[in-house]
């Protein structure tokens, strides 16, 4: 609850001694993953770069409190999926495609639709496999047609061939009430298609504005800087120069150094 809510000295705290006090727990051991990579996170978002090289030390950690969890019970498919992630799209020397293809495998024997997942998920990172990822995706929704995970990845590959209309419609379809995680994201997403495609701009100012109000927390969740910016554009095309111009302000106080804010910035005061 404390890493979900932001704090995250607290969190470790409280997930070391949960390791301490039950060492033979596989859960206790993923939760102390989850926190060491929240706090991993945070700093490569506020430090950049070098923060994330610098946290090379809590990462090892990461995986070695993964690989405990998994040890402990190698039925806990969450560890095991993490553990997919950090050597699928790790930075050298973390990552290791060979390794995550044969975590993938080993997968399979305690969920063959999540190692189905994985070994599409694979191909969203090189953009000249696009279409055969999208295929992948929609032969996974042939059987499981409601999953969320398979139906993010369809509206985030949509949106990279710009059919931002179906892409909207895909993000739309996780956009439930009560609001959780999953659902914001999906909201920003489905914003961000909107306006990247110039339509239903006002539903994208009003799903922007309520995930801007609602400040949700959580891993990898959108910070407020994008949101701003996102924002800006949105109002720039809706000829509200001024709000754009003191949304893509408040952007860059989150977060100074993002170039493409002051191009937009450049672009609405040369009015192009």
């Amino acid at each position: 609850c404390n890493r979900l809510k932001g704090d995250l000295d607290r969190a470790f705290e409280l997930a070391e001694a949960g390791v301490e006090l039950l060492p033979g727990n596989s859960q206790a051991h993923f939760i102390l993953a989850e926190t060491i990579m929240a706090r991993v996170v945070r700093e490569a978002e506020t430090g950049g770069l070098s923060a994330m090289v610098s946290a090379l030390d809590d990462v090892k950690r990461y995986q070695s409190e993964l690989a405990a969890a998994v040890a402990l019970d190698p039925a806990n498919v969450d560890a095991r999926v993490r553990q997919i992630i950090v050597y699928a799209f790790g930075p050298w020397p973390i990552g290791n495609k060979k390794k995550a293809r044969g975590l993938i495998e080993e997968l399979g024997e305690f969920d063959p639709f999540r190692r189905d997942f994985w070994e599409v998920q694979l191909l969203v990172g090189d953009d000249k496999r696009i279409d055969e990822a999208l295929a992948g995706f929609r032969a996974l929704q042939v059987d499981q047609p409601d999953d969320p995970d398979v139906i993010y990845n369809v509206g985030e590959l949509l949106a990279k061939r710009d059919e931002y209309k179906a892409a909207a419609a895909e993000f739309d379809r996780l956009v439930e009430q009560p609001r959780n995680q999953r659902s914001f994201q999906a909201m920003y997403q489905a914003a961000k298609a909107r306006s990247n495609g110039g339509f239903e701009l006002e539903r994208a100012l009003a799903d922007l504005s309520e995930y801007e109000a609602a400040r949700p927390l959580g891993d990898l969740m959108p910070n407020l800087a994008r949101v701003a910016y996102h924002r800006g554009n949105v109002l720039a095309k809706l000829g509200r120069v001024e709000e754009a111009r003191a949304a893509y302000g408040r952007s860059l106080e989150l977060d100074p150094d993002r170039e493409r804010v002051n191009q937009a910035l450049e672009a609405l005061e040369s009015g192009e």
